[in-house]
Formats: C-alpha cells, structure tokens, sequence
C-alpha cells in the first residue's frame, strides 16, 4: 500500500489544506505547485544537462577505469595512452561534472 504523502508549503490556504487532506485520504498524493515549480524550474539552467554528457568519450573512458579501481598506469596502458595524458583526462573530469573530489 502506497503511504499517503504531500508537500506543502508554509504559505498554503486552509481550504486547500482540507482539499488536500481530502486527497490524501483517497490515497491520492499532493505537491504545493509552488514547490514543484521551484524544483523544476529554478535548478539553473544546467540542471537538464547530465554530468556525463559533459566528458568526451575518452575522459568518459577514463573515469569507468577510475571507478573500477584501475591505476592511471594501467590506464594508460589500456587505452594506449600517455600517463600525462590519462592524468590530463583525469584533472578534466570533476571540473566538468562539478565533482568536489575523485577517487585516487
């Protein structure tokens, strides 16, 4: 069974408190159109892009090996690449996918 839920906002009318609550009871559920609004809308511009989209096919590359634990060495072996090159990539990937830090 599904847990009845909504969203409201401090802002919301009484008498569409108790419509909601109406709603809520059908196991229906509900969000505050301001709120979805703002959730939709005002996450910037970038927010409909994908961080993914943003690395080209190789720093993409790179960062699965990253992911899978491969050093830069092997990296660069694999994918017949310079170290500096890899390094390059690696520098690259969580400026373009606003990451705070990479793994080593």
């Amino acid at each position: 069974m599904n847990t009845p839920s909504a969203y409201l906002t401090k802002n919301s009318f009484t008498d569409l408190l108790i419509s909601i609550i109406r709603r809520l009871a059908k196991g229906r559920r509900y969000i505050d159109p301001e709120l979805a609004e703002k959730l939709l809308f005002d996450l910037g511009p970038t927010s409909a892009i994908l961080p993914r989209s943003t690395l080209s096919d190789r720093e993409f590359n790179v960062l699965k090996l990253i992911a899978l634990g491969v050093s830069l060495i092997e990296i660069s072996q694999k994918l017949a690449l310079s170290s500096k090159t890899v390094s390059t990539y690696r520098a690259h990937i969580p400026e373009k996918m606003t990451m705070q830090t990479m793994p080593d």
